[in-house]
């Protein structure tokens, strides 16, 4: 997910009460920082934890196995075993990234095209991308040269230029 915050359900055998933010501990694996817990909401036999997501990459869950002895029962016996998370999520708040931007059509270095074609990868799956997104790095005439089209999907995009009269090299930034 991507999401800014996540929650899990916590539940308990008997009703219990005290439960606060302080009992849990927001655990995410190599990759992944700062997640924390926001609120901590519920009462008797259902909770519900909610943990900011922090930044980067992994897998985050929450444990119970904090200041136990606040957490008690009806009849005031106080917690004593801390409890793992047993489910997590998994956190991507990396920005995508390109890995390549190769010559596709025509594929050789000299070309009398109107239209230059550029295999654009990244990194993840991305979405959105608009000829906006892409500018022309032309030399001497072409750097008249416009984005014209872009089509693909998920990690694998196109991008076409629109040349102009006479010399120069083009590349899409």
């Amino acid at each position: 997910t991507r999401a800014a915050e996540v929650s899990f359900s916590v539940n308990f055998s008997e009703a219990v009460s005290g439960l606060t933010s302080a009992n849990f501990s927001a655990v995410g694996t190599e990759g992944h920082t700062g997640a924390a817990v926001s609120s901590v909401s519920g009462a008797g036999l259902q909770w519900t934890v909610t943990l900011t997501t922090g930044a980067g990459s992994g897998t985050l869950t929450v444990n119970l196995d904090q200041n136990l002895g606040t957490i008690v029962d009806a009849v005031g016996n106080s917690m004593v075993t801390a409890h793992a998370g047993d489910e997590g999520y998994t956190i991507d708040l990396d920005p995508p990234a390109a890995t390549s931007i190769l010559r596709m059509t025509p594929s050789g270095e000299s070309t009398n095209a109107s239209t230059i074609t550029f295999a654009v990868n990244f990194d993840d799956m991305v979405t959105g991308l608009s000829t906006a997104n892409f500018s022309p790095a032309g030399s001497a005439d072409q750097s008249g040269a416009t984005v014209s089209a872009i089509s693909g999907s998920g990690n694998s995009w196109a991008v076409s230029l629109a040349t102009v009269a006479g010399e120069g090299e083009l590349t899409v930034n």
